[in-house]
């Protein structure tokens, strides 16, 4: 499928599933709470916290979707962290998730270049 507008009827879908990534986040310490913060908006779960460089440094360990972290996370990130805070991430696994199809209609057709799917937690 190339657009959401093709996926099969919902009675037909047994699941959907969405790709789940373990990123690793190294921030100063002053940033941390705002890092946590975005990374749980973001339906992230934090796996563990370690101090670097005599507890100046932290490093922040999530499993995140991939579509919350393809949609403005990294300048998000950049930005409450005044630049400081770096990432890396790599896929994990796959995960069974309830996804929503939305599609907007003009005159009663379709629009394919508005239609998306998204988490039931964004509809």
């Amino acid at each position: 499928m190339d657009n959401p507008v093709e996926t099969p009827k919902p009675e037909l879908i047994s699941m959907w599933e969405e790709a789940i990534m373990t990123t690793t986040i190294l921030t100063p310490k002053e940033y941390a709470k705002n890092v946590k913060q975005l990374c749980n908006d973001r339906r992230g779960y934090m796996k563990d916290e370690g101090f670097m460089s005599s507890g100046k440094a932290i490093s922040l360990t999530f499993e995140i979707p991939l579509s919350e972290l393809i949609t403005d996370f990294f300048d998000t990130l950049k930005s409450l962290t005044q630049g400081y805070a770096s990432l890396d991430y790599e896929h994990s696994h796959w995960q069974e998730a309830p996804i929503q199809k939305v599609v907007y209609h003009l005159n009663g057709e379709p629009i394919d270049a508005l239609s998306f799917l998204v988490h039931e937690q964004r509809v």
